[in-house]
């Protein structure tokens, strides 16, 4: 996929898969969400709207289902009694695949891993070692629901 730039693309892109996979959240919970998908997700893979219900609840849209049951999942820790999910997001199927997916992906970023310090690039390494923790934290999610917080998530967006 292209580097999505411009609000312009970023509008083309979402009108190609919205409505997608939507999530209400009480009329309370904008802000939550919106500084939720902004920290968790690109800008182009999810989108928002007001009052979309009578009474006064908003909706969270997501192009894929992983995003939407990320976003549920936190939500209904945050509030419980607004919101659940009758049915999981994923089928058994797709819940495989995710898994398989992030499995793949961590043997692939090891191997890498591994091949940067024999190389001597240290640097590539370690950085290759915090998208290694990416995979094994997303990995977690799918297999328990449980988020886990990575050490350097603070710096990310202290300036946000």
């Amino acid at each position: 996929m292209q580097k999505i730039i411009t609000p312009l693309q970023i509008a083309d892109y979402k009108s190609n898969w919205f409505p997608g996979h939507s999530v209400q959240v009480d009329m309370d919970s904008d802000g939550w969400g919106k500084d939720f998908c902004k920290t968790h997700f690109e800008q182009h893979a999810w989108s928002f709207s007001k009052h979309t219900e009578p009474d006064d609840s908003h909706t969270f849209y997501f192009e894929d289902k992983f995003a939407a049951e990320k976003f549920t999942a936190q939500y209904n820790q945050r509030n419980p009694r607004f919101h659940s999910v009758d049915e999981p997001l994923y089928t058994d199927e797709e819940l495989q695949e995710q898994i398989a997916l992030f499995e793949h992906k961590i043997v692939d970023i090891s191997a890498l891993i591994e091949k940067h310090k024999a190389n001597d690039e240290l640097k590539t390494a370690e950085a290759c070692e915090k998208i290694k923790q990416v995979y094994e934290n997303e990995l977690h999610y799918v297999l328990t629901g449980e988020r886990v917080k990575l050490p350097w998530e603070d710096d990310l967006f202290a300036d946000d």
